[in-house]
């Protein structure tokens, strides 16, 4: 479907995001991480309690905010995972924009399914359908902002990613 409307190299960045996303332990991590808001969730409305049902809607805004920043982590750093290789990647002859379109996109279409389970699960546990679209909404537009913020990090402060085992040689 987004091959009509991407262009070839911002189409090639979104397979090879969503390869890493599915390959890469340090998106593991991430996605362990962005979990713990779901697991919120869970756990507030089965204690027990007199006040616990006032506290609900509180707690899926919280919830919201907590995976927002979780999200960070993953948007403020999208080269990262890229390592040495990065310069190689801006070497290409081709559009700087559609390289980020492209790594945009796929971390944009990742984070927002589970921002769609986030939402599943706020209304599961917490019964607060009335709520869920604008929070949904929330988290989108979020994670847009997020995204923004990410790109001008990104660029400006790139930073590699290190994983615990493995080697970095020192630059000279």
């Amino acid at each position: 479907f987004l091959r009509q409307f991407l262009p070839r190299v911002g189409l090639s960045m979104l397979l090879k995001g969503f390869c890493y996303i599915h390959r890469h332990p340090y998106y593991t991590i991430i996605l362990v991480n962005l979990i713990d808001p779901i697991l919120l969730q869970i756990c507030v409305p089965l204690q027990q309690g007199v006040g616990t049902r006032s506290y609900l809607p509180a707690t899926a805004w919280f919830a919201a905010s907590l995976m927002t920043l979780s999200q960070m982590q993953l948007c403020c750093n999208i080269f990262g995972v890229e390592g040495s290789a990065i310069s190689l990647l801006f070497m290409f002859p081709c559009s700087r924009r559609q390289i980020l379109l492209g790594k945009n996109l796929s971390l944009f279409l990742f984070l927002s399914l589970l921002n769609v389970f986030l939402v599943i699960s706020i209304g599961v546990f917490s019964r607060q359908i009335s709520q869920l679209g604008v929070l949904f909404c929330w988290t989108e537009l979020s994670l847009i902002m997020t995204l923004g913020v990410g790109n001008l990090f990104s660029l400006y402060f790139p930073m590699r990613v290190v994983m615990r085992g493995w080697r970095v040689k020192p630059s000279k």
